[in-house]
C-alpha cells in the first residue's frame, strides 16, 4: 500500500472494522506516515473542532500506533493535544471515546519512557482536562512500579500534585485527589497515608468514589498493581487491543441486516425475524399498544446525576459506563 491508500483506509469508520493491512503498512512506511500524523495532530491540538470525522478515524488509528512505534518525541505533542475538556461530550470524547479512560494511561507510560517529569507537569498544569491527567497519574506510578523511578521519586511528584490540586477547590480536583489516594493504596505507599487521613477531615475527596473510613484504613490486604489488573498495558499489541477490546467482542463480530439493523454476523434474517418481527414471538410485547400501555410504569433514574466513568453504584467494581449504564 501507498501512503495514500493507507490514510484513505485509516480513515474509515472505526466501527467499520479493524485496518489490519492499513496498520501494518503505516507501521512499514513510518518514516512518510508519521509527519502526515503529525500535522493532524498539531491541528487537533490548535483546534480540535476542525477535524473531519475520516481525520477522527485517521487521528484515533495513528495515536495508537505511536505506541507500538514507541515513538517518544511524540509526547509534549500528544499532551498538547489532551489539555483540553476530555469529559463526556468533548471533542476527545468523540474521537477516542472509551480509550480515554481505557488506553490513554498505557499511551503515556509508553511514550513517557520513565520521565515523570513531564507527565507530573502535564497533571498539574492549568487546563481542563480530566481523565488524560487521571491516565497520567497512573502513568507515574506504573513507572514505579516497573522500576523506571524510585518510590522517593515517586513521593516527590505526589506531594507535588496534592500541593497544587489543593490549591483551588473544584471537582476536576477532588477526582485527581481521590484517583491520588487510590493508587497510593493499591502500592501501600504508607509514608504519603498520614498526609491522606489528614485531608479526610478537610473534605478534598470525593466520596461518591471512595469513603472516608477507606482512605483512614486501608486494605491491607496485597492488591493488584496497575500492569497486574490490566490498567495499564506495558507491551501493547494494537489489533491484540481491539480485537479484545469491549469484554471480547470484536468490531467485525456485528453486521447490518437487510432491514438496515445491527446485529451478530452468525444470526441470520429469518432468526432474526421469528423473534423481533411484528409476528415474532415477542409481537405482543413489542407492537401492540395496549399491551404497551397496560404493563408500563412510571420510571425514574436515580443515576441521572452518575457521570459514566464514576464507580458504578451496584458494587461491581466497574465504571458505570461499563457496567449498569445501558441498563438504566
Amino acid at each position: 500500500m501507498n501512503l495514500e491508500q493507507i490514510i484513505e483506509e485509516l480513515s474509515l469508520d472505526i466501527y467499520a472494522g479493524i485496518p489490519e493491512k492499513a496498520l501494518a503498512a503505516a507501521k512499514q512506511n513510518w518514516s512518510d506516515f508519521y509527519p502526515e500524523l503529525e500535522k493532524l495532530m498539531v491541528q487537533f491540538a490548535e483546534d480540535s473542532q476542525s477535524l473531519d470525522y475520516d481525520q477522527h478515524a485517521l487521528l484515533f488509528w495513528g495515536t495508537w500506533l505511536l505506541i507500538e512505534q514507541k515513538h517518544t518525541s511524540a509526547l509534549p505533542l500528544c499532551l498538547k493535544m489532551f489539555a483540553q475538556n476530555d469529559d463526556f461530550g468533548s471533542v476527545v470524547d468523540e474521537v477516542y471515546s472509551d480509550t480515554v479512560t481505557e488506553l490513554f494511561s498505557s499511551l503515556f507510560y509508553t511514550l513517557a519512557d520513565g520521565d515523570q517529569l513531564i507527565l507530573s507537569d502535564f497533571i498539574v498544569a492549568n487546563n481542563p482536562a480530566l481523565y488524560s491527567k487521571s491516565a497520567a497519574i497512573a502513568a507515574v506510578f506504573v513507572q514505579y512500579e516497573s522500576k523506571q523511578i524510585s518510590q522517593d521519586q515517586l513521593l516527590e511528584q505526589i506531594n507535588r500534585w496534592i500541593d497544587v490540586l489543593l490549591a483551588v477547590e473544584s471537582e476536576q480536583n477532588s477526582y485527581l485527589l481521590t484517583m491520588i489516594a487510590l493508587h497510593s493504596e493499591r502500592y501501600q505507599l504508607e509514608s504519603i497515608h498520614p498526609r491522606l487521613i489528614e485531608l479526610v477531615d478537610k473534605d478534598v475527596f470525593d466520596l461518591e468514589i471512595v469513603a472516608s473510613e477507606d482512605i483512614k484504613n486501608w486494605n491491607k490486604k496485597e492488591l493488584k498493581t496497575l500492569i497486574e489488573d490490566g490498567s495499564v498495558v506495558s507491551n501493547f499489541d494494537i489489533l491484540d487491543i481491539f480485537q479484545h477490546y469491549n469484554d471480547g467482542v470484536e468490531f467485525d463480530d456485528f453486521d447490518i441486516g437487510e432491514d438496515g439493523k445491527l446485529r451478530f454476523k452468525d444470526e441470520s434474517d429469518d432468526e432474526f425475524d421469528d423473534v423481533f418481527s411484528d409476528k415474532g414471538l415477542l409481537a405482543d410485547l413489542l407492537y401492540n399498544e395496549q399491551d404497551i400501555i397496560a404493563n408500563s410504569v412510571p420510571v425514574t433514574n436515580p443515576n441521572k446525576n452518575l457521570g459514566r466513568n464514576d464507580p458504578c453504584p451496584c458494587g461491581s467494581g466497574k465504571k458505570y459506563k461499563k457496567c449498569c449504564l445501558n441498563k438504566a
